[in-house]
């Protein structure tokens, strides 16, 4: 093992900020368990981190032993300062990513798309649900959290890998070129046609907005469909609604396992 450098410091530090990932094509995976996953899933690792109290334990040895990368120990302090969490878990691994660009969107038969979608654990939950239901690519629009912050990452809980992921700065002109190529774009809106009632074809998209503000105008206008939750008035027994509305992450994994009927 090698001993961190002040420049790979700095370069893993500088990854906290949107700006620097992109630039960069790299992001900052912590913890053995997802640094685990990264390996299985084939992810190119640029370096791994291991603290000195951490290196000396069984499974971590394995995790040194399976990359190809270089790896670097350093004191759990300077763990520490790199560490987007309250205590760092002695393992951080740096990542390259890729996304798919929006011309080959076509290529994929079930899409889910994020409009607005601000929480970096919704989002990422919503990664983690995507690819548990089989989705193919998850499409992160203007005002979306970054699929590779590091409270998203955490929360796909290895998901980041296991589904495809693209951007768009102009989320409905994407749609409206899949609509034209004969992609369902569904929406989902709570004046929708009930959940119940969606029989969903294949090429399709699932759209899911912000809970603030729902979605966009624009992305309003390319849907071909518009599908809702039942609340409580369509629950028997059930006498009032005893909630505003459902979490976006929640409501897009009842929606994405109907997609899959």
């Amino acid at each position: 093992m090698r001993v961190l450098t002040h420049a790979l410091r700095k370069t893993i530090a500088g990854l906290g900020r949107r700006r620097n990932r992109w630039k960069q094509g790299l992001f900052v995976v912590e913890g053995l368990r997802l640094a685990e996953a990264a390996v299985a899933a084939g992810a190119e690792l640029t370096a791994l981190v291991v603290s000195e109290e951490v290196q000396g334990r069984q499974e971590v040895q394995a995790l040194v032993d399976s990359v190809s990368a270089p790896v670097y120990t350093a004191d759990q302090a300077t763990l520490q300062t790199l560490s987007d969490v309250e205590t760092s878990q002695g393992v951080l691994a740096v990542c390259r990513f890729e996304t798919v660009p929006a011309g080959e969107w076509g290529a994929f038969g079930r899409i889910l798309a994020l409009d607005g979608v601000q929480d970096p654990g919704n989002v990422g939950t919503l990664i983690r649900t995507a690819a548990w239901f089989g989705v193919e690519l998850v499409v992160l629009g203007s005002g979306t959290a970054d699929a590779f912050a590091p409270k998203v990452v955490r929360a796909t809980m290895g998901g980041i890998w296991a589904t495809r992921i693209g951007t768009s700065t102009d989320l409905a002109g994407a749609l409206r070129t899949l609509r034209e190529a004969g992609y369902a774009i569904v929406g989902a809106d709570m004046d929708g046609t009930p959940a119940a009632s969606w029989e969903p074809s294949t090429p399709h998209v699932l759209v899911l907005g912000s809970e603030a503000h729902g979605l966009s105008a624009g992305v309003r206008d390319v849907l071909t469909d518009r599908v809702a939750l039942a609340g409580p008035a369509g629950l028997a027994g059930v006498p009032s609604r005893p909630v505003e509305s459902l979490n976006v992450s929640v409501a897009g994994g009842v929606l994405l396992w109907k997609s899959t009927q």
